[in-house]
């Protein structure tokens, strides 16, 4: 039986992301992020609402971010 190859998913510059690391001091894990840009060293910076209510950006490791639910934002 031939296994197929499940296409692993990528965050780009633009979207939506789900934010499932273990800790940060501006988010906890779980949360929605839009993914700004590419950085160096296998990161992104990403913008989040942050604990005041303003919009902030940060970077983040890229395995750190997750698919975002399905039919979210449909």
């Amino acid at each position: 039986m031939a296994r197929r190859k499940i296409a692993k998913w990528m965050a780009v510059p633009g979207g939506f992301a789900s934010y499932i690391g273990r800790s940060s001091r501006l988010l906890r894990g779980g949360r929605m992020v839009k993914v700004v840009a590419e950085a160096t060293g296998k990161r992104m910076v990403v913008e989040a609402i942050g604990h005041k209510g303003a919009p902030v950006q940060f970077t983040v490791k890229t395995m750190n971010l997750g698919q975002p639910q399905p039919g979210l934002f449909d």
